[in-house]
C-alpha cells in the first residue's frame, strides 16, 4: 500500500526478522548474539513477569525493571521496542520521541550502543495510525514481543524461514504466540514481515469495512473466511488498475469504504439507509431491534425496553473524567457503585474469562488487568474529589475448571483492590451472593 516511508520501515522490519528472530544476531551492532533465548528469559524474568503498577510514568517504571539485567538484555529489549515503534505514524510518536524513547533505554549500557542510520530514517514517519492501541498500551505491547520473540526461537528452523515467505505460517506464529492479546500489535508484525502479503491496517473493523465495501466490485467470487486474504487480493487488484502503488485512506478511495462521522452518531444505524433499508451492495448485517427481541420471547413489554436501552444509550459506561489532553482516551469503567451517604465509591472491572495465570510455580492474577483497573483508580486520584481518592477497585472474574475460588486484596496507592472469582456453575442465588461480595467492607486489621 503506497505510504511514503514504508521502503525505509520494511526494510528495517526486514532485518529484524532475517537477523535477529530467524538468527540470534542484533540489529544495532550486527555480529553480536543479542536475541538469543537466554537474553529473552531475562527479560521475560525483569519486565514480563515483574510489571510495575505503580503510578510512575512508562519511562520511568521501565528504567526500575530493567535495573540488574545484563546489557545485552537491556540492547534486547531497545531493539524490541524498535520494532514496537516502528510502524507507527508520526501523529503518533515524532521521529525525535521515537529516537528519545530508545536511546534512554541504551543509555546505561557501556561501550555505548547507538542507532544505525536506517534505523532513524525509519523512525522518520511510519505507516499507519496506531491509534489509542500504541498510545495507552505500549507496555503490554512490549511485553508480548518478549513472550512472541520466546515463541518464535522455539520453532525449527525451517519453521522460522518459512515465515519469511509464508503467510500463513507467519499467521500462525503470531496469533497463536502467547502474551497480552494486543491485536494491533500482532496485525503490525504481519505487515512488517510480510509487507508484500499483509496489509498496514491493524484496525479490525476496518479491514473488516474494506473487504464490504470494495469486496463487491474486487472479489469477482464473493468473501472468503480468510480476510487476509481476500484484503490481499482486493489490493492487487487496485494496483492493477491504478498502475502503481495505492493508498485506499486518500481521498480517492477513502469514501468508497470508509463512512466516517463527525460526532458521534444518533441511536446507530450501522451503513442503512433510511427507515432500516440497506444500501445496495450492503453485505452489512440488519441491526436487533426491540421489535426481534420482543418476537424472540423477551419477558419485558417494548415500552419498558425502549426504556432501558434509552437508558443505556444515554449512560452508557461511567465516564471518569474527561482525558487530560486530547490524544488520550476517556477513561471508562464496566462498573461503579456510588453510596451518597458514605462517600464510598467502588470501580468492578468485570472478566468474562480467567483471571489468573499459572507461572514457574505460582498463580498470579494477569497483569494486564490489574493494570487496567489499576489505571481506572490512579488515574482520577488529586483532582479533589474524595470518592476518587479513596475508590475501591474489584476484579471480578470467572472461576474456571480446576481452579479453586479466588478471594484475595491488596493496597495500592491508597487504594484498595479486590480480586474474586465467581462460579457461574451454580445456582442464580449462590452466583447473586458471590456478587453481592464486592461491596464487602475492608478486613478489620488486627489490633
Amino acid at each position: 500500500m503506497g505510504r511514503p516511508n514504508a521502503p525505509r520501515v520494511e526494510a528495517v522490519a526486514a532485518r529484524i526478522l532475517n537477523d535477529c528472530l530467524i538468527q540470534d544476531g542484533s540489529l544495532l551492532t550486527p555480529g553480536i548474539a543479542i536475541w538469543t533465548t537466554e537474553l529473552l528469559a531475562e527479560l521475560h524474568t525483569h519486565y514480563v513477569a515483574a510489571p510495575d503498577v505503580s503510578a510512575k510514568s512508562f519511562g520511568d517504571k521501565l528504567e526500575i525493571q530493567l535495573v540488574g539485567v545484563s546489557d545485552h538484555a537491556r540492547q534486547l529489549f531497545a531493539e524490541l521496542y524498535v520494532l514496537n515503534l516502528l510502524s507507527a505514524a508520526k501523529r503518533n510518536f515524532l521521529q525525535k520521541t521515537k529516537i528519545a524513547y530508545v536511546e534512554r533505554v541504551l543509555a546505561p549500557i557501556r561501550p555505548p550502543v547507538t542507532l544505525p542510520a536506517d534505523v532513524v530514517d525509519g523512525f522518520s514517519d511510519g505507516v499507519f495510525n496506531g491509534g489509542r492501541a500504541w498510545m495507552n498500551r505500549g507496555w503490554a505491547q512490549l511485553s508480548f514481543l518478549v513472550e512472541f520473540a520466546e515463541h518464535f526461537k522455539q520453532q525449527d528452523q525451517a519453521t522460522r524461514v518459512a515465515a519469511r515467505t509464508d503467510p500463513v505460517q507467519l499467521r500462525h506464529l503470531v496469533m497463536d504466540s502467547p502474551g497480552h492479546n494486543e491485536p494491533a500489535q500482532r496485525h503490525a508484525l504481519l505487515y512488517l514481515f510480510q509487507p508484500r502479503f499483509f496489509l498496514p491496517i491493524v484496525s479490525e473493523d476496518h479491514r473488516r469495512l474494506l473487504r464490504e465495501g470494495l469486496g463487491g466490485t474486487y472479489l469477482p467470487d464473493g468473501p472468503t473466511d480468510d480476510l487476509d486474504a481476500d484484503l490481499h487480493t482486493i489490493m492487487e487488484a487496485l494496483e492493477r488498475e491504478a498502475g502503481g502503488p495505492v493508498d485506499v485512506y486518500d481521498d480517492t478511495w477513502r469514501p468508497r469504504w470508509l463512512e466516517e462521522t463527525v460526532n458521534p452518531p444518533p441511536p446507530p444505524q450501522s451503513r442503512q439507509g433510511p427507515a432500516g433499508k440497506q444500501p445496495p451492495g450492503s453485505s452489512e448485517p440488519r441491526l436487533y431491534s426491540v421489535a426481534d427481541i420482543v418476537k424472540a420471547g423477551s419477558f419485558h413489554s417494548a415500552r419498558r425496553l425502549q426504556q432501558i436501552l434509552n437508558h443505556w444509550r444515554d449512560k452508557q459506561n461511567l465516564v471518569l473524567q474527561d482525558a487530560p489532553a486530547p490524544f488520550l482516551p476517556i477513561m471508562k469503567t464496566d462498573i461503579v457503585l456510588d453510596n451518597a451517604s458514605s462517600g464510598r465509591r467502588v470501580v468492578i472491572e468485570t472478566k468474562f474469562t480467567d483471571g489468573l495465570i499459572d507461572r514457574d510455580g505460582r498463580t498470579t492474577v494477569k497483569s494486564g488487568y490489574l493494570y487496567q483497573l489499576y489505571s481506572y483508580l490512579a488515574s482520577q486520584s488529586g483532582r479533589g474529589d474524595p470518592a476518587h481518592d479513596n475508590a475501591e477497585g474489584v476484579l471480578l472474574f470467572v472461576k474456571t475448571d480446576g481452579r479453586d475460588v479466588f478471594d484475595a486484596e491488596t493496597t495500592v496507592q491508597k487504594h484498595r483492590i479486590r480480586f474474586l472469582s465467581v462460579d457461574l456453575s451454580q445456582r442464580p442465588a449462590q452466583i447473586r451472593a458471590r456478587w453481592m461480595q464486592c461491596l464487602d467492607q475492608p478486613r478489620p486489621v488486627p489490633g
